[in-house]
């Protein structure tokens, strides 16, 4: 991933990136152009090792020739109002929502093999750890929640996703899921969860059938919602 961030802000540099949305996420018209407007430093977490990592990539702002107001044209690895990398964020949250027995304690530790002793070597769930000296601590469960609350609270971006996918796999919307009792106390928090792993299986088949992801070109374009 670093590698990846590494690449991309040399592109932004050397202005390579060009700006594939077709709707403002401001006016949610389709303007003609989308000029650079400004570039931005903005720090990202990357899990190395069960250590957190801080990497500074840029961030390109783009202005609408239609309404005139800017917005944050975001890399592929970077989601909004998100300090750690989306494939970090979208990894762990599935990994929690399709596992049942899961926690969001469990999700926040890493597996690691552990001694052979001559047999296969166990997995063991490790915590995570920030490497930064200013903020000590380790990935807490509470940020995985936040994580999966944000996914679960975009239905733009779910029906549009969707209503792609239907038009490529008409079994889409037959496919069925659920979370056990266990992991929620209200039907609110129960639809959130829903929504999240219906998100995040949508992101899977639209990766297979579209060769791209939702995040974030979609996401914004429904502008975050």
């Amino acid at each position: 991933m670093r590698e990846i961030i590494k690449d991309y802000n040399q592109k932004v540099v050397e202005d390579q990136i060009r700006c594939d949305l077709e709707i403002c996420p401001r006016c949610e018209n389709k303007p003609a152009t989308f000029k650079r407007h400004d570039v931005r430093q903005r720090s990202l977490l990357v899990v190395v090792e069960r250590l957190i990592i801080k990497v500074m990539t840029w961030m390109v702002r783009r202005k609408c020739s239609r309404c005139g107001k800017t917005f944050t044209d975001y890399p592929p690895f970077a989601l909004p109002y998100k300090r750690f990398v989306s494939p970090e964020i979208l990894e762990r949250s599935l990994r929690y929502l399709q596992d049942d027995t899961m926690t969001y304690e469990q999700t926040a530790r890493e597996l690691v093999l552990g001694q052979a002793n001559g047999r296969a070597p166990p997995r063991r769930p490790l915590p995570v750890f920030y490497d930064d000296p200013g903020q000590a601590g380790r990935l807490a469960p509470s940020t995985i929640h936040r994580w999966i609350t944000t996914l679960g609270s975009l239905p733009k971006t779910l029906q549009t996703a969707l209503s792609l996918l239907l038009e490529k796999d008409a079994d889409i919307h037959r496919q069925s899921w659920d979370v056990p009792p266990r992991k929620y106390r209200s039907q609110e928090r129960r639809r959130c969860l829903l929504d999240a792993l219906r998100l995040l299986h949508a992101e899977g088949r639209f990766r297979t059938l579209f060769r791209c992801s939702i995040f974030p070109k979609l996401a914004i374009s429904r502008c975050w919602q």
